[in-house]
C-alpha cells in the first residue's frame, strides 16, 4: 500500500511540473521544420528567434547561384534549400558554416529559383533550428549558344546562326580581328541570325556569341560560345574553255584516221579543260552533264565530277554511247579545313577541238589544237605541239566580215611572227 501511494504522489508531482513548464513563456517548444518536413526541438521561442539578415543572391553561372548573408552568433551551421515546384516543397542542397554558399547543379539555365537559408545549432546533443527560413529568388545565367553556319554563300557576306537560349533577352555578336588579336562586338540582337556584310572575297572570319538577360534592374551575361570559323567564297571563274579530244592513228596506207573504238561516242576520245583562276581561290569544282544534243544542257541537272587545283585538265569521255559531255565550273576557297564553294556554276565554253596524232605503234607524234571564234565559230587559231606536248608554233586566222577571204599569220613558240599569208 505504501509503494502504491509513493508512485501516485510521484505521478501527481510530475504532472504539476509539466503544466508549470508549459505555462512558462521561455519554454522548450517542438518546431516543425517546413524545409525538410522533420520535427526539430527548437530552444528559440517566437519571442527570442533571430532572423537571417542581408541575404543576397547573384546569378553565377548557367547552373549555379551565389548566396551571401550576415552570420549570426550561436549558429553552428546554415542549411540551404531550393524549392521544388513539382513537389511543392523545399529540398536541401547543401550546408555551410560561413555566410556564403554557391548553389550548384541547378538544372535549367536562365531559370528563376526560390532559395531558402536556415540556421541550426547543437543543443544537448541534438541539432535544432534556431532561425526561421530566410527566402530569396534569383536566376541562373543564360546558357552558351551553339553557333553554326547558315549555309548561304557569298563573295562579300558571311552568315551565322545560333540556337535560342532559355531566359535570354538578347545576344551579342563578336568577330575576331587577326591584326589586333582582339575581339570586336558587332551588334546586339534579339534574333538568331547575323549577316556580316562588305567582307573581302575568299577570306576567313571567326565569330562568337554570348547571351544576356535583364533581371532585377541589372544585365547579366552568359558564357561565350565556342568560336565559329566561316569564310566568304572566291569570285566566279572568269574564263574556262573546253576542247574535244580526238585521236587519229596512222593506218597501213600512211593516212591518219579516227579510232574506230571512239565511233560509238561521236569519235570523242576525251576533253581538255583550261581554267582561269579566280582571285584568292584555292581550286575548282568541275560539274558535268551527259547530253545527246547541246540544246539539252541544263545546269540544274549537272553533277559534281570532282575537285581540283590544276588549271589544265585532261578528262575522259562519257561511258554512255551516243552522248557527249558538257561542263560547268565553280571556284572554291579552303579555310579551317573546309571548302567554301562559289554557288555560281559557270559554263565551260566549247572553244574548239584537239587532235592527237599517233603512229601505228600508238606513240604520239604530234598534237594540234583548233580554236573557234567566239562569234562566228570559225577557226581562229591553230596551235601545233611536239610529241612531248611542247608548243611548236601557232597560226592566227584573220577573216573579213563576209567570211570568204581570210589570212593566216604564223608565229613561232616564242610568239614571233614568221609568216603571213592572205587568201581570197
Amino acid at each position: 500500500m505504501k509503494g502504491y501511494m509513493k508512485r501516485y504522489v510521484s505521478l501527481v508531482l510530475a504532472v504539476t511540473m509539466i503544466l508549470g513548464i508549459m505555462s512558462c513563456p521561455g519554454a522548450v517548444k517542438l518546431h516543425v521544420d517546413a524545409a525538410n518536413g522533420t520535427s526539430q526541438t527548437n530552444t528559440a521561442t517566437d519571442t527570442d528567434a533571430v532572423s537571417i539578415s542581408g541575404l543576397n543572391a547573384v546569378p553565377k553561372s548557367a547552373s549555379s547561384i551565389q548566396l551571401k548573408w550576415k552570420t549570426i552568433a550561436g549558429v553552428d551551421t546554415y542549411r540551404i534549400y531550393v524549392y521544388d515546384v513539382a513537389k511543392k516543397a523545399y529540398k536541401e542542397k547543401g550546408r555551410t558554416q560561413t555566410g556564403a554558399y554557391q548553389v550548384r547543379g541547378l538544372a535549367k539555365s536562365g531559370n528563376e529559383y526560390k532559395i531558402a537559408v536556415r540556421g541550426y545549432s547543437a543543443d544537448q546533443g541534438r541539432i535544432v533550428a534556431v532561425t526561421p527560413l530566410a527566402t530569396i529568388t534569383s536566376k541562373t545565367l543564360p546558357g552558351s549558344p551553339k553557333l553554326s553556319e547558315l549555309g548561304a554563300r557569298s563573295t562579300s557576306n558571311t552568315y551565322i546562326k545560333w540556337n535560342k537560349v532559355t531566359g535570354a533577352d538578347g545576344y551579342q555578336v563578336y568577330r575576331y580581328n587577326r591584326a589586333s588579336g582582339k575581339w570586336s562586338m558587332l551588334t546586339e540582337t534579339a534574333g538568331l541570325v547575323y549577316k556580316d556584310t562588305n567582307k573581302t572575297s575568299a577570306k576567313g572570319y571567326t565569330y562568337k556569341v554570348r547571351a544576356y538577360m535583364k533581371y532585377k534592374g541589372q544585365r547579366y551575361y552568359g558564357v561565350y560560345s565556342a568560336g565559329l570559323r566561316t569564310a566568304t567564297v572566291p569570285k566566279s571563274v572568269p574564263e574556262s574553255m573546253c576542247y574535244e579530244n580526238y585521236v587519229l592513228k596512222k593506218n597501213r596506207r600512211g593516212m591518219y584516221e579516227m579510232a574506230g573504238t571512239d565511233a560509238p561516242y561521236m569519235y570523242i576520245h576525251g576533253y581538255k579543260l583550261e581554267l582561269t583562276k579566280a582571285k584568292g581561290s584555292t581550286g575548282y569544282v568541275i560539274y558535268y552533264q551527259d547530253v545527246r544534243e547541246i540544246s539539252q544542257e541544263n545546269v540544274k541537272k549537272s553533277k559534281v565530277l570532282g575537285y581540283t587545283r590544276s588549271s589544265v585538265l585532261n578528262l575522259g569521255r562519257t561511258t554512255r554511247k551516243g552522248y557527249k559531255r558538257v561542263f560547268w565550273v565553280s571556284s572554291y576557297y579552303v579555310y579551317g579545313g573546309k571548302r567554301y564553294v562559289n554557288p555560281s556554276r559557270m559554263p565551260v565554253t566549247n572553244e574548239g577541238v584537239r587532235y592527237t596524232y599517233k603512229n601505228r605503234l600508238g606513240k604520239v607524234t604530234g598534237i594540234e589544237e583548233y580554236e573557234y571564234g567566239a562569234v562566228d565559230r570559225q577557226i581562229s587559231q591553230v596551235r601545233y605541239y611536239t610529241s612531248r606536248g611542247r608548243l611548236n608554233k601557232y597560226e592566227m586566222y584573220l577573216y573579213n566580215k563576209n567570211g570568204f577571204s581570210y589570212g593566216i599569220r604564223t608565229y613561232n613558240a616564242s610568239g614571233k611572227l614568221i609568216k603571213t599569208e592572205r587568201f581570197k
